[in-house]
């Protein structure tokens, strides 16, 4: 960057502010976030940036306000519960059941059987 163009830069960005944002700023951001979804290679980053970083002793009042946030919630420990369309997809992706003729079966040990297992909408498919 020349110098010149450092100088328009520096002139332009004189006088704005850089503190904490007011509570409709804050709004205003929130709703123009809200509902995005992030690409996996832009989740990767993220994910790489935040790894291995610790976060200091936490207060007791601290642990309390988590705890009181998270009251009530059936799997405080966990980001979702999956649906049952999620969990096919994830079972598939795990290799626990496989697709064949698009349905889907439970890897089993004794392979020549084929177990149904539910279909996309929770129902049993076909007997």
């Amino acid at each position: 960057m020349s110098a010149a163009t450092k100088a328009k830069l520096s002139a332009a960005n004189k006088g704005r502010k850089h503190g904490p944002l007011s509570a409709a700023a804050k709004a205003k951001i929130s709703a123009k976030l809200k509902g995005r979804t992030l690409s996996a290679a832009a989740k990767a980053k993220i994910s790489a940036a935040l790894r291995g970083k610790k976060r200091g002793p936490m207060s007791a009042a601290t642990k309390a306000k988590i705890a009181r946030a998270l009251k009530g919630r059936k799997y405080p420990n966990r980001r979702r519960a999956y649906g049952s369309q999620q969990r096919a997809r994830v079972n598939l992706l795990r290799g626990r059941v496989y697709r064949h003729r698009n349905r889907l079966y439970a890897r089993r040990y004794n392979h020549s059987k084929r177990t149904k297992v539910r279909a996309r909408q929770g129902r049993q498919r076909g007997r």
